[in-house]
Formats: structure tokens, sequence, C-alpha cells
């Protein structure tokens, strides 16, 4: 899940799950939870009153709290996500997005989404939906029934979410803060970089100038 975190293009931090109390944890756009399988009352406190807030969305992955109080139940799974989900002893396959097939193994049991009111965002190759989002009270939930997700399929929930995405190619990474903006192009070719304000940029490496326009920055490639 790192390595999709690294290639969707947005910038993110990384947090026990303990740290939703504390007030640096408020003022995120996109919350993922990477497969919860136990969550407390106290916990799942602050995830009601933390990240279900309106504008806000919540990205489940695989068994969120399938084995709190000690019990496994996918009735826990679809109680957290408020997204019905149901399980089963054979696998659905891949994972299907964008008519390109992804394989991230588990072992039993399944999960999928059977849910009528939530929109199927990704498929596995038998058909059963593999990832699911649904507005709920002013919050969008989005579940995946693997332990991952395409980089592609990440992206598109955080720009509907709201948040901003500085490159829209897996293999042209950046790393963005307060005061730069730093990218690492492994694609061959020349790069776009998205920003949010057009202008002139200036190359802290090597020296020399970038011009934004239109919101694109394009790099050339060149040798490390």
């Amino acid at each position: 899940i790192r390595r999709t975190l690294a290639e969707c293009g947005a910038p993110y931090d990384l947090y026990s799950i303990s740290d939703l109390s504390l007030p640096a944890a408020d003022d995120y756009k996109l919350y993922i939870f990477v497969n919860q399988y136990d969550i407390s009352e106290k916990t799942r406190a602050l995830i009601e009153e933390k990240c279900k807030r309106e504008g806000k969305t919540v990205l489940w992955l695989y068994a969120p709290n399938y084995a709190t109080d000690g019990s496994l139940r996918v009735n826990n799974i679809s109680g957290i996500t408020g997204i019905k989900v149901m399980s089963g002893e054979n696998s659905h396959g891949r994972m299907v997005y964008n008519e390109e097939k992804f394989d991230y193994p588990l072992n039993a049991p399944y999960f999928s989404v059977c849910d009528k009111e939530a929109a199927p965002l990704a498929l596995f190759e038998d058909g059963a939906v593999a990832v699911a989002e649904k507005e709920i009270n002013g919050f969008r939930s989005v579940y995946c029934a693997a332990c991952n997700l395409p980089a592609g399929l990440l992206r598109d929930i955080l720009i509907r979410s709201g948040v901003f995405v500085y490159s829209r190619n897996n293999s042209v990474y950046t790393y963005v803060n307060s005061g730069s903006i730093g990218v690492y192009n492994a694609t061959g070719n020349d790069a776009e970089i998205y920003l949010k304000e057009d202008g002139v940029y200036s190359e802290l490496i090597c020296g020399g100038e970038f011009r934004c326009q239109n919101g694109v920055l394009k790099v050339k490639n060149r040798e490390i």
C-alpha cells in the first residue's frame, strides 16, 4: 500500500490508529484505514467524530472491524463501512479496473460488496464487486475487498474527494511539502506535473527555471 500511495500523485501522512485523537489528524479530506481488523469502541467513536463528517471520504481496505471483540463477523465490516459486504470460501480472482487486471493474493474468507445503493468502482474477474463507494450522511465511504488497490483507482478516489493530485502517471513520483515539490521521473520520457498556480518555478538542484502554464509544468527527461 505504501508503493500505491507513492504512485497516486498526492502528498500523504502516515499515522497509527491511536493518532486519531491528535488535533493534527483533523484536517484531511481522505482517510485510509489499512486493514484495521480490530477497532475498539474508543477508536470507533473517534472515527465517527473526525472521519465520518460532511465533505470527508473514508477508504476501508479488506477487513476493517472484522475481528473486533474476538469474533469474526462479516457484519462488523458492513457496520463500520456502511456498505453491505458478504464473504465466501472461493476466490473471486484478480481485480479488474480500466480493463486491466491486478493480482492481490488473499486467503479465505473472500469478501465482496453486495450493496445495491453502493456504486461499483472495480470488479473481480468473476463479476463480483471488488470496490464500491456510497454517500452516507454527507461523507463518502469507499470499501475495497482486497488489501490494496490500483494506484489509478486510488487517484480517481482522491480527485473525487477534492484532493489535489500533482502527477497522474504512476511512474512519476512527487514529494510535496509547504515549500517545494520533488519529482522523480521513472518513465524515461518527459513528465507533466500539475500545479495549483501558474508561474515560474526555480530548480533547486541544478539551477534554472520551469514555467507552469494552464496548471501544467513540463519537465524534460534527463540523466540522474
